[in-house]
This record gives structure tokens, C-alpha cells and sequence, in this order.
């Protein structure tokens, strides 16, 4: 009869001494207690794991990290961690909490100290409300951030990221083009971009998305020929290095380049773009792709660069909001359009909601996007929507 012979399995392990502290507030006279309690836990680690106490790090004030690689399985690691849980020093009780995550690979190191430190974090919540101690929203918040950073690349595995499409039109109602926006379904949950995109910038899974939105925007171009581009953001945190994004455009077809082409980048200015995010948008344009700064005037654009880099600005939609009735957003409004007609640039005014604010910035010749005009659409509704917009 053959036996299976047990597999040795490589963790990331934190261990985290609750109510440490509490040791260093309450005793102040002795400053060292808490470092040598932390240090005694180390070598009990250490010892009972076989684990160079220099390879256990310090991670925070109260917990500990580690890498391993046993033959034990989770229950049988945390039970072992655990033997001299709770520890008592002085008046004060030390609970030890852990949180663990098991890798194949080298390379998905970081990603298991993720999970690990996730996991770590479910026990610290529990903890807490077994306490009845009160879980701030922050703390909450820094948990949710964690949990969906874990999903995403699994999200992208099953397809739960879609793509939908809000049109723009110009002063004579024609339809010139579209914005694509990423959308995200786990579950029933429809999860915002305001809160997966900054998640997903933290890493490369923005580059992951990025690839998602723009194999939607391509196949749509080839189905709506009439359109004349499809605005797709790219986030300014990949802009420094952009060897990614020209890689992947490069490898579609000679025959699928002509709608590559046609997408326009929009860059949102949440960040100052650096020099090297500059010559980034230089080599996008060099391929023949146009640059449209969103949020106009809420951020950091350089006057020289809107003189040579930029086609287009979209105003910010609270500048529209109330404009009717605002007579300084009038102003701002007038004196953008005015600019940028000098200049030779595009402006798109972005968050018309109602007839009236279309009706009341016609006079301007500019571009127009909102809700009035069109909720964001599927690939399909957005074919009915021009061609019933064409018939119109």
C-alpha cells in the first residue's frame, strides 16, 4: 500500500502581541518591557519552529514576520504558535493573533504576505468585537481596501469586470465619440471604480485593467466605424514608465491598428505629471493617439504642456453643476473655451444633466457629455443608441 509522504509548504506568517500596548503605556518605567517581551516571543518562535530568530522580522511595535517552509498544516502551525498563548506580564494579558497565507511560487511572495496580512487583520476585527471594543471606520475601511485587492486579479480570472460606454456629442448633435468606463459585478455587489481603481494603482493590476478596457474599446471601434475615437483614462501613476502600454498596442494586427489609433487617452489630474510622464504622452502621441486632460483645471497641467501635448480638456462636471444660476461658473466656463479655441484645443464639457445646460452652452461650440444625453451603455446598447441617434 503506498503512503503519501506529507508536502512541505511555504508560508508568510505574522503574529501580532495584542495588548502590548497597553504594557507600554502602563509601565512607563520600564521603557524596555514591551521590546522584551516582543524579543522573548521571537525566541520562542524561533526555538520551537526552528526559525533563526534573525530571520523572524519586526514588522510594526506589536507584530512579527515570518517565512517557512514545514511540513505542518495550518491548524498544526497555529496551535504550536499558540502553546504560550496567552502570555502573562504583570498585571496585563498578551494574546497572540496570526495570520498566515501558503505560496508555490517565489514570485507570488508578495502576494501571500497580502493575504497573510489580511488574514491577520480578520483575527485582529474579531478579536476586537469579541471585546466589544469599538472598530474605527478607518480600520474598517483599511480592511475593505485589503479584502479587494485579494479579489481583483480572481475578479479578472472570471470576467467580472466589464466595460460600458457614455457618448459625446457635439454643438450640432452629432455623435463624435465615447468614453469607456470600467465596470466591476462581484456577486450582487456592484462594486465603484472610485474605490477598486485607487486599490488597483497600487500595483500592476491598473495595468491588468488597463489591458481590459482597451480590448473592449477596439472590438467597439471595429463594430461603430462612424465613431471618430473611444476615450479610455489612463492612470497617471503608470505614466513614468509607459513601456508596458506601447508593448501591448504593438502587438495588435496590422489591420487592428487603425482602430488602436483611434483611442484617445484621458489623464486625470490627480497627480503632477513628472518629465518622464511627459515624454510618456509624447511617444502616445508619436502613434498617432490624441491626449485629453480630464477634470481640467482642477489639477497640475502645465501651460507649455497644454501648448504641445494636449487636444482637448474636459471640464470638471461641478463647474456645470448649477451653472444655469451660477454666474462665476459662467465666467470660468467662458474664459476656458475661449482659451482653449486660441489655442486650437477641443473642450468637452462633461455632467449635462438637464436640456436646459445643454440648450445654454450650445452658443459655445463645444463637445457635451452627461446623463441628459446618455446614461453609460453596453456594447450593444451603444450601437442602438447611434443608430437611433443617426435617424433622429
Amino acid at each position: 500500500m503506498n503512503r503519501k509522504h506529507p508536502i512541505a509548504v511555504k508560508r508568510v506568517v505574522f503574529v501580532t502581541i495584542a495588548g502590548l500596548e497597553q504594557i507600554e503605556m502602563f509601565e512607563q518605567r520600564d521603557k524596555n518591557s514591551s521590546k522584551t517581551i516582543k524579543e522573548d516571543i521571537k525566541l520562542q518562535i524561533s526555538n520551537m519552529l526552528d526559525i533563526p530568530a534573525a530571520k523572524i522580522i519586526d514588522f510594526s511595535l506589536d507584530t512579527l514576520m515570518f517565512n517557512i517552509v514545514s511540513y505542518f498544516n495550518d491548524e498544526e502551525l497555529i496551535k504550536i504558535l499558540q502553546i504560550q498563548s496567552p502570555l502573562i506580564h504583570s498585571k496585563f494579558e498578551t494574546t497572540l493573533l496570526i495570520g498566515m497565507a501558503s505560496y508555490n511560487d517565489d514570485r507570488d511572495l508578495v502576494l501571500a504576505q497580502k493575504k497573510a496580512f489580511y488574514n491577520l487583520q480578520i483575527n485582529r476585527t474579531n478579536q476586537l468585537l469579541r471585546s466589544n471594543i469599538h472598530i474605527s471606520n478607518s480600520f474598517e475601511h483599511a480592511i475593505r481596501r485589503y479584502e479587494l485587492e485579494l479579489l481583483i486579479p480572481d475578479a479578472i480570472q472570471k470576467n467580472e469586470f466589464s466595460v460600458v460606454y457614455q457618448p459625446i456629442i457635439d454643438s450640432d448633435k452629432q455623435i463624435v465619440g465615447a468614453e469607456a468606463l470600467l465596470r466591476w459585478r462581484h456577486g450582487k455587489e456592484q462594486i465603484s471604480p472610485e474605490i477598486f481603481i485607487p486599490i488597483a494603482e497600487r500595483s500592476t493590476l491598473i495595468q491588468q485593467l488597463s489591458f481590459i478596457v482597451i480590448e473592449e474599446a477596439v472590438q467597439t471601434l471595429k463594430a461603430n466605424r462612424d465613431l471618430n475615437y473611444i476615450s479610455v483614462n489612463l492612470s497617471p501613476f503608470t505614466l513614468d514608465s509607459i513601456q508596458w502600454l506601447l508593448t501591448y498596442l504593438a502587438s495588435y494586427s496590422v489591420s487592428d491598428q487603425p482602430y488602436v489609433s483611434k483611442i484617445v487617452w484621458e489623464i486625470t489630474e490627480v497627480k503632477k505629471l513628472t518629465p518622464a510622464a511627459w515624454e510618456s504622452i509624447t511617444k502616445l502621441k508619436q502613434r498617432g493617439h490624441k491626449i485629453f486632460i480630464d477634470d481640467f483645471g482642477e489639477g497640475h497641467t502645465s501651460f507649455s504642456y497644454l501648448l504641445s501635448s494636449i487636444d482637448a480638456v474636459k471640464i470638471d462636471k461641478k463647474f456645470i453643476r448649477d451653472k444655469v444660476t451660477s454666474l462665476q461658473n459662467d465666467y470660468y466656463i467662458s474664459a476656458v473655451i475661449n482659451l482653449c479655441k486660441d489655442l486650437h484645443l477641443d473642450v468637452i464639457l462633461e455632467g449635462i444633466e438637464s436640456q436646459a445646460e445643454l440648450e445654454k452652452f450650445t452658443i459655445f461650440k463645444s463637445k457635451f457629455q452627461g446623463f441628459h444625453i446618455s446614461i453609460p451603455l453596453n456594447k450593444e446598447a451603444l450601437n442602438i443608441f447611434i443608430k437611433d441617434f443617426q435617424e433622429a
